[in-house]
């Protein structure tokens, strides 16, 4: 005869918070093994304190080497501030500007031609898809030799970017498209254009990136004001490390996707020193329409105090996550994927379409009713 045992409510409610404790822990640590043992990108798993697997321990640490007395010895004095240093080559191709004077502007009111007295030649160095080469300038001066008081007369330089720079605008852009489109560390594209036998050194590579970048600011805050007027807004952010006094430590940039129809998108980033709530709500404090971001608190506190002129749209990509680690409830896990995944490939149909009333009918018509279905479906298993 089997032997009913009472327990108490108290007991049982503590047994209950046991048991979900034990499987959050299990989910945790099922999760920290995928990480290290799962099939990823090559990675270091730094832990002095982990004893290691059995048969492959970790080495003793190798002892500090004793400090070593050098001598005295002079230093190379630097250069001064602004400086820029470039050489290239003798048989580089050189390309001819003329920057002339109006012929009509060569003729004095009493009919007296101009005499060309000189020139004054400027050296960019300057470059085109698969070559560099030299722009040279030839600004041809004219004078009257019975007049001197009028002076000379000649055309000024054309604009550029960095007024007296000795590189080009084309040279400019080539070099910044190298960093940040192709993610090109300087001192590699210092080593390619040694290839060419064009000496630049990486302090004036980083000087012209530093200069480039102080002069398009007003460029950058026009593209981000009209970003915002878009009403559509897509934004994350990503941990950079900062070198801050002799260690590192770790920044973010935050980024702001935005584009009217049938348009390119503006990509505009700004960099914090920290991911505090009041970077993104200071960032978007002009904004108002629809933005798409994942669930950091500080996009809460926007949507939840900016009296419906802004509407927070949660990624479906960042929920998914969470149910693709968790290891307890794998029927509801299952059952909530396989409904995303649905989800997905409506979405991937919609925008198939140029048409956007097209694109909202199937979303009505078809992922309405998969949202409303998990949602359902969560709120009973909550409840």
């Amino acid at each position: 005869m089997e032997k009913t045992v009472t327990i108490p409510a108290r007991e049982h409610e503590r047994l209950l918070s046991l048991e979900r404790k034990v499987a959050q822990l299990q989910e945790q640590l099922a999760w920290c093994q995928r990480q290290i043992f799962g099939q990823k990108s090559e990675r270091l798993i730094d832990n002095d304190s982990t004893p290691g697997l059995p048969g492959f321990e970790m080495p003793a640490p190798e002892p500090e080497p004793e400090a070593v007395q050098v001598s005295p010895h002079k230093r190379k004095g630097k250069r001064g501030k602004g400086s820029c240093t470039v050489q290239v080559p003798d048989d580089l191709p050189r390309v001819k500007v003329l920057i002339d004077v109006p012929e009509t502007e060569r003729i004095l009111p009493d009919g007296t031609a101009l005499v060309k007295i000189g020139e004054d030649r400027s050296e960019k160095l300057a470059f085109r898809p698969g070559e560099y080469y030299m722009k040279v300038f030839v600004r041809p001066k004219y004078a009257a030799p019975a007049n001197a008081k009028l002076g000379v007369v000649q055309e000024p330089m054309p604009g550029s970017l960095i007024e007296g720079s000795k590189f080009d605008t084309s040279f400019m852009a080539h070099v910044v498209e190298e960093k940040f489109a192709f993610h090109m560390p300087l001192y590699r594209i210092e080593e390619k254009l040694a290839t060419r036998d064009i000496l630049v050194t990486r302090q004036t590579l980083c000087q012209l990136i530093r200069n480039c970048g102080e002069r398009i600011i007003a460029l950058v805050d026009l593209m981000y004001s009209l970003a915002l007027a878009q009403g559509f807004l897509f934004t994350d952010d990503t941990p950079i490390k900062v070198q801050w006094k002799g260690k590192c430590r770790e920044g973010r940039i935050w980024v702001y996707i935005g584009a009217g129809a049938n348009a390119p998108p503006y990509h505009i980033y700004r960099f914090t020193m920290d991911r505090g709530h009041r970077h993104p709500i200071e960032h978007l404090k002009d904004f108002k329409g629809i933005f798409h971001a994942d669930a950091f608190q500080a996009y809460e506190k926007l949507h939840a105090a900016s009296d419906n002129d802004i509407s927070w749209a949660a990624c479906w990509a960042h929920a998914r996550r969470k149910f693709e680690n968790a290891q307890t409830q794998a029927s509801l896990r299952d059952w909530v994927l396989q409904k995303m995944r649905y989800l997905f490939l409506f979405e991937r149909v919609a925008w198939k379409s140029d048409d956007a009333k097209e694109r909202l009918a199937i979303r009505r018509d078809h992922e309405l009713s998969i949202v409303d279905e998990i949602y359902a479906r969560l709120r009973l298993e909550v409840a």
